[in-house]
């Protein structure tokens, strides 16, 4: 690794405290309920699901790649929400059980409509609030993603800043990375993290954890901030893929730095992270597109 990608991986790091658990603030205090869920594999036995079907056993409903009937009682049915309502703070029945609307299923919402949008010149990169049709669709459009920029930040080392108004509720970015297995996790943690002071390790289930330190996006730069964050972390199961979306939990304004509570806690918080914040005195954003980033 260069001294250059290192000085840009440093944001995340325990500064010249030495601490163990390094990766397993990565790995555990990252993912939320990740715990709770195992990765999803179809299920691929003939008639319904029972008890021995493996996507009831791992606490699944099944989806459109499991072999199941479609009458399965397992089977996810979507939503019945009118076009423009599932959003965050809605009561959708596919936002509550943790995932994306399926165009396939959701015919009411404007689901379909939206995975349409996703390919067409004039209307795939706008919003869905602005286009007014189903706002859960957000991983499979794909293109929606906020402009943001790069910046030195206040904080600590490189910050994540919005270069356009952004909603409150509004999907900024996906945080997204190379999908590692838990194990490999474990061993790229205690050989190689541990050891620089840094980790992009993000837990998407039991299974799974996406690893942004070399194939990530832009949204390996936002900071931390405990209490107060302006966005929100949340894991959808989008196409049978566990997928991490950061969302806007009030208004931001062009040139705000973007924070999300990385679930520090007591003796795994690195130093920086407890000390008073003051923004930088200018900035200068590095790019606007949310290519990969290394």
């Amino acid at each position: 690794m260069s001294s250059e990608t290192q000085r840009k991986g440093r944001r995340h790091g325990a500064g010249v405290r030495s601490n163990r658990s390094i990766a397993k603030r990565g790995r555990e205090k990252r993912s939320y309920d990740r715990e709770k869920k195992e990765s999803y594999k179809p299920c691929s036995h003939d008639g319904v699901c029972d008890e021995q079907c493996e996507c009831v056993k791992d606490r699944h409903s099944c989806g459109r790649s499991c072999s199941c009937p479609r009458d399965c009682p397992n089977r996810f049915q979507g939503c019945n929400c009118s076009i423009g309502n599932c959003h965050i703070s809605s009561t959708c029945a596919c936002l509550k059980a943790g995932k994306e609307c399926d165009p396939d299923y959701c015919f009411s919402c404007g689901a379909s409509d939206a995975a349409v949008m996703a390919f067409h010149p004039e209307f795939k990169s706008k919003s869905s609030h602005d286009l007014n049709i189903c706002r859960n669709v957000n991983m499979l459009r794909g293109s929606i993603q906020k402009k943001i920029g790069v910046a030195f930040s206040g904080t600590h080392g490189w910050g994540a800043y919005a270069l356009e108004p952004i909603r409150k509720d509004d999907f900024v970015l996906e945080y997204t990375g190379e999908l590692i297995t838990d194990r490999e996790a474990e061993r790229r943690g205690t050989t190689l993290y541990e050891r620089i002071g840094v980790s992009y390790l993000f837990g998407v289930n039991s299974q799974e954890v996406v690893d942004a330190a070399r194939k990530g996006n832009k949204a390996k730069f936002a900071n931390h901030k405990k209490g107060d964050p302006n966005l929100d972390v949340r894991i959808f199961s989008s196409n049978g893929e566990d997928r991490i979306g950061l969302f806007a939990r009030e208004a931001i304004e062009v040139g705000g730095e973007l924070f999300f509570d990385y679930g520090y806690s007591g003796e795994t918080a690195p130093e920086w992270s407890q000390r008073d914040k003051s923004p930088p005195e200018k900035l200068v954003y590095a790019d606007d597109e949310n290519d990969e980033w290394e």
